[in-house]
């Protein structure tokens, strides 16, 4: 991964969470333990449940005075833990998120991949539904 000419990043560098706040916004990965990985592949069937759980709680926050955002924006889980959830829910009467700053967690994210794997863990299968 490149950034504009600048030096190579490589995955696993050692990056704190201003540094990831202030990558171009085409550049991908989240950071965990201080450390730039590559983000999770998607398929149809996560974007159509991300697409539908969007107009849902859009539908629900939104005449409240709340805010529903989508799959780029930054948060700071911890102080060397930075994600970018499928979508993040600012509730009614919540500061809203700031410009380019990299943010404390909103009310509410969902990060599909982390729900299916707690489910499959739970159920005992992989990813074909299989028993592991």
């Amino acid at each position: 991964m490149s950034i504009d000419g600048a030096a190579e990043i490589p995955w696993g560098a050692r990056m704190t969470l201003d540094e990831w706040g202030d990558l171009p916004e085409d550049v991908e990965g989240e950071v965990v333990d201080g450390v730039l990985v590559e983000e999770e592949m998607t398929n149809c069937i996560h974007e159509a449940v991300v697409s539908f759980l969007n107009a849902v709680l859009r539908g629900w926050v939104r005449p409240l005075g709340g805010l529903v955002g989508g799959s780029e924006a930054k948060f700071a889980v911890t102080d060397r833990r930075g994600r970018k959830p499928d979508l993040s829910v600012y509730l009614p009467g919540r500061p809203r998120p700031p410009g380019h700053d990299v943010p404390g967690c909103p009310g509410l994210s969902l990060d599909l991949d982390a729900l299916w794997a707690e489910v499959e863990e739970l159920e005992g299968t992989g990813e074909d539904g299989e028993p592991g």
